[in-house]
């Protein structure tokens, strides 16, 4: 395999060396440093694809969600929506899209959790028949020609060139034939699997942005027309009064309970009743303070409803604005795991590519030096599929 080999580029200052741009790297050099660095970014991060952070907010996004009026009828227990200037059928409609939204969520649970099996069984794959394959490379006499050899790629290309035995070049093929062409297979299928959590993920958040945020923004501005808290003013100048009518009515209550024989006439047969046990005029300030405080309480309600679905919108708004900014991570994190596969594939159509350039003890050594390069990042993966399983399960919102 004919590659340049990595080359340090130097910048205005003699011994200062800034590392290679990606455009710089060759393909192999790409498939052994990007995942490197993309696997050690997400080390802390067992989803892989969604920290636990992020997963926890799309968890307490998808339970408020549940929570909220699933009917029509229920709905409108809720609030006195002319109060708020909102039509009760765009709230209902809203929270219908809203519903909509979350049960999607558990696609893109069930894709992660399949692509982690997946990715588990690759990177066994990968690493594991690649060390047997590279055993076999390191079984043969041109391997052992050079075996003591610890150049460099650079100091290596000096050493004198000797050309595979017809052996060897068989044993190389036949590794190739039923090694990297199987790999290649399974990178394609990989990709498409990466590539439907990728639309899944995609659809999830662009509904945020073309539709719900939207369309809580416009509620909210409509509710901010009507001025809620104007309203709840008007409610608490209501209670104030109330209680004040309550107050002057308990005090003319106590006026009248306080005289002990008020209503009460001793005739022939003893002890008679009129209007009650206290006076009908007693009776009669009851019922208009109980009819008072009947109000109270019925403003009292409307007002604590006005300032929960207030609330509650802004919350709702809150959340919808908060996962939107998450999936931004984890449209990124989809992408990069994409470009993982993407990378590899592109080394091994290279690698299939150039085999016949795999004649010499020279060319062999280099390849199978790049190839452990490239295979020993997928080490730090085996056991994910454990983990996102593990992390999806156990992140629970009460």
């Amino acid at each position: 395999m004919s590659e340049n080999t990595e080359t340090p580029v130097q910048s205005g200052a003699a011994d200062a060396v800034r590392p290679p741009t990606f455009e710089e790297l060759t393909p192999s050099e790409r498939a052994e440093r990007i995942p490197q660095q993309i696997f050690d970014l997400k080390k802390d991060e067992p989803a892989f694809i969604f920290s636990k952070d992020n997963l926890l907010m799309i968890k307490r996004y998808e339970a408020a969600v549940r929570r909220l009026p699933s009917s029509r009828e229920e709905l409108a227990g809720t609030l006195d929506f002319a109060a708020v200037g909102l039509e009760i059928d765009d709230v209902h409609r809203f929270y219908d899209n809203l519903r909509t939204h979350v049960n999607g969520w558990d696609d893109i649970e069930d894709a992660c959790k399949k692509m982690g099996s997946e990715l588990q069984v690759f990177a066994e794959t990968l690493f594991t028949e690649g060390v047997a394959f590279i055993a076999e490379l390191k079984s043969t006499d041109a391997w052992a020609s050079l075996e003591s050899t610890s150049l460099n790629d650079i100091d290596l290309e000096k050493a004198p060139p000797v050309p595979l035995s017809r052996k060897d070049t068989a044993t190389f093929k036949e590794g190739v034939d039923s090694y990297l062409k199987d790999i290649e297979s399974q990178i394609k299928e990989r990709l498409k699997s990466i590539r439907h959590v990728k639309a899944l993920t995609d659809r999830f958040a662009d509904v945020i942005g073309s539709h719900l945020k939207p369309t809580a923004d416009g509620l909210l501005k409509a509710m901010n027309k009507k001025d809620v808290s104007l309203e709840v003013q008007k409610i608490d100048l209501e209670l104030t009064e109330l209680d004040n009518a309550i107050e002057r009515k308990l005090d003319e209550y106590n006026g009248l309970v306080g005289a002990s024989f008020y209503g009460l006439v001793f005739g022939p047969v003893g002890l008679l009743i009129t209007g009650g046990i206290y006076g009908a005029q007693a009776e009669e300030v009851r019922a208009e303070k109980n009819t008072l405080i009947a109000r109270r309480e019925a403003s009292a309600v409307r007002k604590s409803k006005l300032l929960a679905q207030s609330e509650s919108f802004e919350l709702t708004k809150r959340l919808i604005m908060d996962l939107q900014f998450r999936l931004v991570e984890v449209r990124t994190a989809v992408k990069n795991l994409e470009d993982v596969w993407v990378l590899l594939e592109v080394y091994v159509e290279q690698s299939l590519a150039q085999l016949e350039k795999v004649d010499t003890q020279v060319m062999l050594k280099k390849f199978v030096r790049q190839f452990q390069r490239v295979i020993s990042p997928w080490k730090d993966i085996l056991g994910i599929s454990k983990t996102i399983s593990k992390l999806f399960n156990e992140t629970i919102v009460s």
